[in-house]
């Protein structure tokens, strides 16, 4: 096989469900997962959940209060086949990603662009990258955002700095993107 590009490989951390909790509920645990991982002091906390857990009525909101003004916790109900197909629960991830990270009371930064809907899944993505932001710099143009192409939480919070959105690849899931 082929590893995964870093922009689809973020460092993950699992409840681990077994089937007591497949039967029990898992929601204790998913607790304990999310207080070790705020204590990690990551740029956020994503909780997605699974088909199981939707299945069995896992409560993934209930988690939402162990956000810290420096580490959000945000929950995404993204259960499989019950919400829709995989497609939509990429567009739900992003959607709830933006909504809850960027920040609109940051100054515009001019000459800066975000970059949105790069191929995640291309062997080259960070070739194609260097080639854009060398391009652009060049125009004295520098890259604000990727979204979510390599972006650190940090760049996706800044992401109203930049005047000017880039489609970096033209699709109708990535024209979806961009609109919204």
């Amino acid at each position: 096989g082929i590893l995964l590009p870093s922009a689809i490989s973020p460092r993950f951390i699992s409840t681990g469900i077994t089937r007591n909790e497949a039967v029990y509920g898992g929601t204790e645990k998913l607790r304990e997962t999310v207080e070790k991982a705020v204590a990690g002091n990551p740029g956020a906390v994503i909780v997605i959940s699974s088909c199981v857990s939707g299945i069995i009525g896992d409560d993934i909101l209930s988690v939402e209060d162990l956000s810290t003004e420096e580490v959000p916790v945000i929950t995404i109900a993204a259960v499989g086949d019950i919400a829709g197909d995989y497609m939509k629960g990429i567009r739900m991830c992003l959607h709830a990603l933006a909504k809850r990270l960027i920040r609109t009371d940051v100054k515009e930064k001019t000459k800066s662009v975000n970059l949105i809907g790069e191929v995640s899944l291309s062997t080259n993505l960070e070739t194609n990258y260097q080639i854009i932001k060398d391009l652009l710099e060049r125009l004295g143009i520098a890259v604000n955002c990727r979204f979510l192409g390599g972006a650190k939480v940090s760049d996706v919070k800044e992401f109203m700095k930049a005047p000017l959105n880039i489609l970096a690849a033209e699709n109708a899931f990535r024209r979806l993107l961009f609109h919204h």
